[in-house]
């Protein structure tokens, strides 16, 4: 019998080292979060936040603090200037509820329960019906942010839409699967040109526009090829995970698929943060979260949105 000297000596020395070890984390300054977008159509919408440090307080009122108040925040896009009015969650008149909760994923009746006031800045116009500035394919628009004595400068693309060709249903494959449950589909054809960026979300039974946990890709490796891809069922906030029905759809349910062009620096971002986000343990990578604000941290990204809507019989 061959005995493993080195093997031996590895688990003694392994066993009998137990240290605990105290982590000194430097204390880091203090930036400003931006969270800002404008769609095809839609009116530009910024929240700001601070950052918080690792073992920053989590509770209701230090969230509530970490929003930036009495900020100057403007958009242009070379022919239009706005300057944003700043409306938090108790302030929101009911047309521009069903807006915000969208941009939170949430639906306009979940703004009431709400435990503490969020804050956001947009077209003043909203509350007249008509807002001076929309989103529109092809244009650039350039954000200033001037708050606490700091300024926070941006700019983002709206890319042209690509439209899906279809979205479409095939019925579960699972042979003791239930009948009730179907297979959601788009069919996308990438334009020649390289370079194009996508970021999927979906909507059903006329619920908020969701991101997937994975939401952006780019064409580098089907340029100018069409394709059929998977369109996952966004879980409920209360759902158990079932491996039976994840992913599923319901006969019955309406489905809407909106795919947005966004620009490279805005795929990098969301790219770089749901990978960030998917690590987990000591063993997962360090991902660095790439930002598009000068100034601070954040996204400002442009959607040239086109959306498919499907009724599964």
């Amino acid at each position: 019998m061959k005995i493993n000297y080195l093997f031996i000596a590895l688990v003694i020395l392994f066993a009998g080292c137990e240290q605990i070890i105290t982590l000194d984390l430097p204390d880091v300054e203090e930036q400003i979060i931006v969270e800002g977008s404008i769609e095809t159509g839609l009116p530009p919408i910024v929240i700001l936040t601070r950052s918080i440090g690792f073992y920053g307080a989590t509770d209701l009122e230090a969230l509530q603090n970490l929003y930036v108040r009495d900020a100057t925040v403007t958009v242009s896009n070379g022919e239009t200037s706005v300057e944003l009015l700043e409306i938090c969650l108790n302030d929101i008149p009911e047309e521009l509820q069903p807006l915000v909760a969208e941009f939170f994923g949430i639906s306009a009746d979940s703004l009431a329960t709400f435990d503490f006031n969020i804050c956001v800045y947009t077209d003043p116009g909203l509350l007249l019906g008509a807002p001076i500035m929309l989103g529109e394919d092809g244009k650039t628009y350039n954000l200033t942010i001037e708050a606490e004595g700091k300024v926070l400068t941006s700019t983002t693309t709206i890319p042209p839409a690509v439209p899906l060709d279809s979205v479409f249903y095939r019925p579960n494959d699972d042979p003791g699967g239930s009948d009730t449950l179907v297979r959601v589909f788009a069919h996308l054809s990438d334009p020649p040109a390289p370079g194009n960026y996508y970021r999927l979300f979906v909507s059903r039974n006329n619920g908020p526009f969701e991101a997937d946990f994975f939401s952006v890709t780019d064409d580098l490796v089907f340029n100018g090829l069409s394709l059929d891809f998977t369109i996952n069922r966004p879980a409920e906030p209360d759902e158990d995970f079932s491996s039976e029905t994840f992913g599923y759809y319901f006969v019955g349910d309406t489905v809407a698929v909106k795919l947005c062009s966004i620009d490279q620096a805005s795929f990098n971002f969301w790219n770089t943060l749901e990978n960030d986000s998917g690590g987990d343990g000591p063993f997962s990578s360090i991902v660095i979260v790439e930002t598009n604000i000068e100034g601070g941290q954040g996204i400002w990204c442009g959607y040239g949105a086109s959306t498919t809507t499907l009724i599964i019989e």
